[in-house]
């Protein structure tokens, strides 16, 4: 089983990966990213740094 923050990072990665098409690279912001993923946005900026 992976570890929690192994998943935590999948799902904000495939959340990303299904809202770029729908809003395109200048439409696309953080917070939908967490929103999506079901994760607090300070969750994001833990899992990725820069």
């Amino acid at each position: 089983m992976p570890r929690p923050s192994q998943n935590t990072d999948r799902r904000l990665i495939k959340a990303a990966r299904k809202l770029l098409p729908e809003t395109g690279c200048s439409g696309l912001n953080l917070r939908q990213v967490a929103v999506k993923a079901g994760v607090n946005l300070g969750m994001f900026h833990y899992h990725f740094k820069t």
